[in-house]
Order: structure tokens, then C-alpha cells, then sequence
């Protein structure tokens, strides 16, 4: 039977093929975040910039928990308040940045890799502990046949109550707990699916090293054996007080994104014109 590079059982014992491919894989990646840095390091900044006036605005709503303002985060992107022209687009963009996939919500649109990116830079802003969650998700069940598969999503993992957590904003802000130390399973009354962590990924884009998985495949298997949060606490409690705030908070918002609408609008116009003149 042909291995799968990709099956964590293979790549994970260090298998010559895969480290060939991961690697490989690194260095083009490597390189085009090294030309993209050159490239667009105003835009970055701005986006920096924006970032630092969105951390007061988070910080002014009180919330407590990176639970919390994750799920406000969510509800702006969506709500369009974070975008120059105050509308979201849940969709693939084309011309996103490796160096700074959240920029792209900026620009008024962004999949799984925009939303997790995003959220991930302002979460670390705020304090809080994320870290960008690389996973197969499958279409229907996860099954033993899906393991070979490559990464197809991201997500975010977080930490509540002393607990990590997986959180898809992209998805409905749907909440997984571990199951075991690569399988994740949803927190949910209405939507029961299972993900698998794709460690390989932070190899390509150099997050981690495989001395790193290691470490962080004890953590999580730890993080198996917690007990987590019911459906009930998480979905009726946290995320439904969460937004029951967020709504009465809408002229603040309003407010917010006037007064942001000049830097979010600079910085989505350069990019656009720079993409334009790359693609040339």
C-alpha cells in the first residue's frame, strides 16, 4: 500500500518524502512572504495601525475572556463595521496576502484563512493567547480514509477558563473541544462534526518545527482529558450575552467605522492598485 505523505502516522515519524515536500513547500512560501514584506510594508503598517485603534474599541466593550472577543470580532467582520465600504463578502479573495491574510478584511471579504488571521492579530493585541489552527474538515464524517488528506481549513485555538478550545468564525463561530491530541470534535446543540489538526502546515509556513508538534501534540492530548463546556453554556450563555452586547453597542460601531473609514480606505485602494500593477 502506497504511504500518504500527509497522514500525520507517516510525516510525523519524519518520513524523508515528506520532509522533502514540506520543506520544499517552506522556502517558496519563505521567500514570497520575504517579497511581499518589501512589497507592501506601508500597507502593513496602516494595517497595523487600524489594528491598534480596533484594540481600543475592544477594549472599551468590557469583555473579559478571549471567548468573549472573539465572537464580538466575529460579529463586526460579518456586520461590515472593520470594512471601508461597511459590507462583507464571505468569499475567497484572489490578490490576499500571505504576510497579512487579515488585511483582506479590510478590503470587505475573506474565507476561513482571513478570518482566523485576523483574529489571531488582534487576539495576540489584546493580550490573549491564539494561535492559528491548521485542519482537515470534512465534508460529511471524518473518517479513517480522510486522515491522508491535506489541510483544507483554519481555525483558531484559544484559551477559556483554562482550557483550549478550537473556534471557527467563519463557520458560525462553532466551538470544538479535543477529542484526542489531532481530533477536535463541535461543542454544539444543532451542529455535530469532527476536524483533524494538520500540524504539517506550520511546517510549510514556518511557525513550527517538528521538536514544536511534538511538544504541542502532549499539550493537546492533556487538553483531551479536560473537561469542557456544555453546548448549553457556550451557545445560550457565552456567544448569546456576547452579541446581546454587541447589539447595543450599534451607534459605537457606526461611530467606529466612520471615524475609521479614511485609513481602511487608503489601505484597501493601495492594495488594490499595487495588486493591479503586479498583475500587469
Amino acid at each position: 500500500m502506497k504511504k500518504n505523505i500527509f497522514n500525520e502516522d507517516v510525516y510525523l515519524q519524519r518520513d524523508i518524502d515528506s520532509l522533502d515536500t514540506f520543506y520544499e513547500r517552506h522556502f517558496y512560501h519563505k521567500q514570497m512572504r520575504y517579497e511581499q514584506g518589501i512589497l507592501y510594508n506601508d500597507e502593513i503598517n496602516e494595517y497595523n495601525n487600524f489594528l491598534h485603534i480596533l484594540k481600543e474599541l475592544m477594549e472599551s466593550l468590557g469583555f473579559n475572556t478571549s471567548l468573549e472577543n472573539i465572537i464580538a470580532i466575529s460579529y463586526l467582520i460579518k456586520n461590515g463595521y472593520l470594512s471601508y465600504e461597511k459590507s462583507f463578502d464571505i468569499k475567497s479573495p484572489t490578490d490576499d496576502l500571505e504576510i497579512k491574510y487579515g488585511m483582506s478584511i479590510i478590503c470587505g471579504m475573506g474565507c476561513c484563512r482571513n478570518f482566523s488571521s485576523f483574529g489571531n492579530d488582534i487576539l495576540n493585541l489584546l493580550g490573549y493567547y491564539s494561535k492559528i489552527f491548521y485542519c482537515y474538515t470534512p465534508t460529511f464524517i471524518l473518517s479513517r480514509f480522510s486522515y491522508s488528506e491535506e489541510a483544507n481549513h483554519v481555525i483558531n485555538l484559544i484559551e477559556h477558563d483554562g482550557v483550549k478550545y478550537g473556534i471557527d468564525m467563519y463557520n458560525g463561530d462553532t466551538l470544538y473541544g479535543f477529542k484526542n491530541k489531532l481530533i477536535l470534535s463541535s461543542i454544539s446543540s444543532y451542529y455535530f462534526k469532527s476536524i483533524r489538526y494538520k500540524p504539517y502546515y506550520e511546517i510549510v509556513t514556518g511557525e513550527s518545527t517538528f521538536d514544536d508538534i511534538d511538544f504541542q501534540l502532549e499539550i493537546f492530548n492533556n487538553e483531551s482529558k479536560k473537561n469542557k463546556i456544555s453546548s448549553f453554556v457556550y451557545e445560550d450563555e457565552i456567544r448569546a450575552h456576547t452579541l446581546e452586547v454587541m447589539s447595543r453597542h450599534i451607534d459605537l460601531f457606526e461611530d467606529f467605522h466612520s471615524k475609521t473609514k479614511d485609513i481602511k480606505k487608503d489601505l484597501a485602494l493601495s492594495l488594490k492598485r499595487k495588486n493591479e500593477k503586479k498583475n500587469l
